[in-house]
């Protein structure tokens, strides 16, 4: 057993500083115009801004947007450790807010206790963050009455959020996390150099649904699941060795013979035409059978036989040296999934490196696993993940591109030199990460119709 300090390979850093942000939550406010009290709405986020210290050093922002769709966007308040928050009141919104600071209160310290998991760590990181959800707010209101924020105009990254179905709500146990950090990163240098990279967008499941084409025209299952959704956390680390993928189609070979051929084409007939022009086939079928006495007397009187014996195709080998035609052809069955496998070593060189790769292990961990709903009855598929490869801060042309994933597999050695070895904070000088994903959907003929000639497509 080995206990190491860091290796002393770069400078000392000032104080890191690190920025957290909530979903955008839509708040019930109340404005009086003209002696009448008025409802409205606006749309805040809580940004944390975190200085690395003992204590760490908290700093609440209030960013207020245009709509729910993050259009826009300026702080109007801000609060840090100790003291209440400040509003700016020479915009129309702070006003607003300052007003109204109860319901903005209340809001942020919900969107707050969301990311809580993202900011905090430690229990004495937790005692200094629960700081900024206290209202310490005593501006006064100008006696305009306070309007809480329901569950249902809450932005989406609730730690309770509810996914609405054919068959209800159903809502996620309360200790479900569905927001990570922002952007995680290793190594470090990946911030400063453009090398190429893989990224990783964690995102809330989202089933395709049944039918929901059937309003356009078409049948089956709903259109494709959207690309762009708003990622819920990100990991970026360097392109490994060793990739590749693996397109694939699943044929079969199908049999068909002559008495089934007949009965496939008088069905046919039925169900197009109609039973006269069934009828008629059938007529059809049995002048051809007429034309081809001699075979179709052998056939008949060996399956009439046969089906006495149970073993028809035996009887017409054994007493003809024949078998039925089974007109044997390699037929398309269905599309395969594809996947994919990624290995990564990772050894920290710095303290930060080391809490950034403990947070990577967990955030593919954690979000791989099923969520419980409240009342522990079901279980809700885990977050999937949206893969790319980038160069230059660009899409890779010249390497595969992906549909949605779900993550089948995360395997971590602790001891991949074959040493057991951790630095003074208890990190392991060195992991090796290995990952497994599955697409959703099969890729089609048009998904290529994304990308231009010169990409190499999925």
């Amino acid at each position: 057993m080995a206990t190491l300090p860091y290796p002393e390979i770069l400078p000392e850093l000032p104080p890191a500083i690190s920025i957290t942000l909530s979903e955008i939550a839509v708040v019930p406010i109340v404005e009086v115009v003209g002696g009448q009290k008025l409802k409205k709405k606006i749309f805040l986020r809580t940004e944390v801004e975190t200085i690395a210290s003992t204590p760490p050093q908290y700093t609440k922002k209030i960013i207020a947007y245009d709509d729910a769709k993050g259009s826009g966007g300026k702080i109007i308040g801000v609060s840090n450790n100790q003291s209440k928050i400040v509003f700016d009141t020479t915009t129309d919104v702070g006003k607003l807010a300052n007003n109204n600071s109860k319901a903005v209160e209340a809001a942020s310290s919900s969107q707050i206790s969301s990311i809580s998991d993202d900011v905090a760590k430690t229990s004495e990181e937790k005692d200094a963050l629960n700081n900024l959800t206290t209202n310490k707010n005593n501006a006064t209101n100008d006696g305009i009455d306070e309007v809480s924020v329901s569950d249902g105009e809450k932005g989406g990254g609730s730690a309770a959020s509810t996914t609405k179905n054919f068959f209800g709500a159903s809502k996620s146990d309360s200790g479900t996390r569905n927001k990570f950090d922002t952007l995680l990163v290793y190594p470090e240098t990946l911030r400063q150099e453009k090398h190429d990279i893989i990224k990783f967008d964690m995102l809330k499941y989202e089933p395709k649904g049944i039918g929901n084409n059937t309003l356009n025209g078409k049948f089956g299952p709903g259109e494709n699941r959207k690309r762009n959704r708003k990622s819920i956390g990100t990991v970026v680390l360097p392109i490994p060795a060793g990739i590749s993928d693996s397109n694939q189609a699943g044929w079969q070979s199908g049999t068909m013979n002559a008495g089934q051929m007949i009965l496939a084409q008088v069905g046919l007939k039925a169900v197009t035409e109609g039973f006269q022009a069934a009828a008629n086939e059938g007529k059809k079928q049995v002048e051809n059978i007429a034309a081809n006495k001699d075979e179709a007397k052998t056939a008949l009187t060996t399956a009439i036989v046969g089906a006495a014996t149970g073993d028809t195709a035996a009887l017409l080998q054994r007493t003809t040296g024949q078998i039925i035609n089974p007109n044997v052809e390699l037929l398309f069955s269905r599309p395969e999934l594809r996947q994919f496998s990624f290995a990564f070593q990772m050894s920290a060189r710095t303290p930060e490196e080391g809490a950034t790769i403990l947070k990577i292990i967990r955030f593919f961990k954690q979000g791989m696993s099923p969520i419980k709903t409240q009342g522990n009855l079901f279980l809700k598929s885990p977050h999937t993940f949206r893969l790319n490869y980038e160069r230059r801060s660009a899409e890779h042309r010249g390497l595969n591109k992906f549909k949605e994933c779900a993550l089948v597999n995360c395997g971590v050695e602790y001891t991949p030199d074959g040493n057991y070895a951790a630095y003074e904070d208890g990190v392991m000088t060195s992991y090796r990460m290995t990952l497994g994903f599955n697409e959703l959907e099969p890729i089609f003929n048009n998904d290529y119709n994304e990308f231009s000639d010169a990409d190499i497509g999925f």
